[in-house]
Formats: structure tokens, sequence, C-alpha cells
């Protein structure tokens, strides 16, 4: 847990925070996900909320979730917007020298938000990227991948050529970020811009890739923690935002995008993953999928594969 007096004595002096709460695949969560946030940070901020078309009843928990809350901007917008259109919309309003941007899905952990802050008073040129739970697991550990530069000037993306992180391990410099959310000081916005909104998918690859390029550090964080809820289930009011999240032709246009901008050689399977998002829909199918998985991972073990 954070130390409460320090955390205390910094107010005095920290810089102004401002959250861009924006809508990652679905709108259920959304009014859970802000009162973790309210509950379990300590610290001042600004909010800026892009509701994103969120149809009822959502629109009206989040609302609920707001009341008498200060500071609050909310960002309505004509229908459906994609994450990076979200944050872009959500960065327009933000005054903070530091901005935290959380996804609707994530459930912010006591002292979560006062630790990315202080480690990015040790970074103030980077981005901060806490530690990801998903369930009892660790949300897809992009920390044990690397990027290397062939001499033809591409890019390859190697995985696992560090060991992972052990979550009581002070911060550490990584290579790549995930969306989910992450904490981004206003120099390093500086350096990497505006993202594109036209992706849905890769944009992580699209950021960390950048990040490297223009020597924008990204910290890992493990003491600060947030629980990330992945579908299922999706319910029948946000269903029509979850297809238009994982339309497989933009899917497609996304990862040749990513790729064509940054010379990546050995892009990740796209459609494998954009597939799995859509079997995520319903709870029976996945639970029979990760049990097909589960029975799969035992008899390699068994043959020794």
């Amino acid at each position: 847990m954070v130390n409460s007096m320090s955390v205390y004595y910094h107010l005095f002096d920290m810089p102004h925070l401002t959250v861009v709460f924006t809508p990652r695949e679905r709108f259920s969560l959304a009014d859970k996900s802000l009162r973790t946030l309210f509950a379990n940070c300590a610290l001042p901020f600004q909010l800026v909320v892009v509701e994103g078309d969120a149809p009822e009843p959502y629109k009206s928990r989040m609302h609920e979730a707001l009341k008498g809350r200060p500071d609050v901007t909310v960002i309505r917008t004509e229908g459906y917007v994609l994450p990076g259109r979200a944050r872009n919309l959500g960065l327009e309003k933000a005054t903070g020298d530091l901005i935290l941007f959380i996804e609707n899905d994530n459930m912010i952990r006591p002292g979560c938000v006062e630790r990315l802050v202080e480690t990015a008073r040790e970074y103030p040129g980077g981005l901060i990227q806490p530690w990801l739970w998903e369930g009892r697991t660790r949300h897809y550990d992009w920390s044990a991948s690397e990027i290397v530069e062939l001499p033809d000037g591409s890019i390859d993306i190697l995985p696992e050529r560090t060991p992972p992180i052990p979550l009581d391990e002070t911060p550490r410099r990584v290579t790549f970020m995930e969306h989910h959310c992450y904490l981004i000081t206003r120099p390093a916005l500086a350096k990497l811009g505006r993202e594109d909104e036209e992706l849905n998918t890769r944009e992580a690859v699209d950021m960390s890739v950048a990040a490297w390029r223009k020597g924008v550090p990204v910290i890992l964080e493990p003491r600060a923690q947030v629980d990330f809820k992945a579908p299922p289930p999706v319910e029948r009011e946000e269903t029509d935002f979850f297809h238009f999240r994982w339309e497989v032709g933009r899917a497609d246009a996304s990862n040749r995008a990513v790729a064509a901008r940054w010379k990546v050689k050995n892009m990740p399977d796209t459609y494998s993953f954009v597939r799995e998002q859509m079997l995520r829909k319903n709870q029976l199918t996945w639970s029979l999928i990760r049990a097909r998985d589960l029975v799969r991972k035992i008899w390699h073990r068994a043959i020794g594969r």
C-alpha cells in the first residue's frame, strides 16, 4: 500500500492530474469502473469521460456514478468511436501535466494511481504502465518481448526475450505498453502525438514501436495494480458496439497499416486474435473453449511437449 503520509506530503507539489476515461468494447462495467477509481484514488484530478454514444441503461448508470463529482467533463459522440479516437477526444479537454488513460472495463486497486504518479516523478518523460490482472493471472505479458532493428531498417518483434517481471519488483523499463490503463507525461505526449483513430487492433504495437523509435521510456510499475475485466458476457444492448470494435475487415486494415508504418516483419496474427474476441461474447462458448485449451495444455505436459 502507498504510504499515506508520503501521498499527503506530495499533494502540495504534485503535478496536475487528468484522468481520461474511455470505452473499450463494452459499456456494462463503466459505472463500476468509475466507482473503483473514486473509491481507491486519494489524489485530486480532473476527469474527462468519453461517453461514446453509450446506450441505456449504461448511460444513466455512468451519470449516476458521476453525480456530485467535481471537475468532470463528459464528451458525447454521434455514433460509436474506436479507442484511439476516444483518447484523442479526451486529450483535447485534458488540462493536466499527467494524463491517466483508463478504459471502462478496468477496476483500479487501492494505491494504483498514487504509485503511477510517484513513478512518473522518477521518469518525467515517460509512459507508466500498471500491472494488469486478468482474473487470477497476469494479462498477456508484453514485457517479455523485445524489438530488434534489422539491417534493412525493418523491425522484428521477439517474444519472451527477457524473464517475466516479478510482482514485488520495483519499476522497470520495458518495450511494450498496453492501452487498458496507463499514465503518460506531457513530454512523452509531445513526442508521440495523436493516436491513429482508424485502428481497432494492434494500437498497442503502434504506440510501443513509436515510443521505442522516439526515445519515450515505457516503465512497468508492478506495485500499481489494475483488474482488467474481459468478456464474457457481452450484454444485448452493447452487442452492436462490440461488433463495431472487432470488425474483421477493419482489423486486417489496422494490422497492415501498423506493419507498413513501422516496417514490422512479423506482426502478430490479427485474424486469430479478433476471432478470439468475438468468441468471448457467449459465456457457454467461451467456457468450452477454455476447457478445451486446458485439456490440451495438460496433455502436452503429460507427453513432454
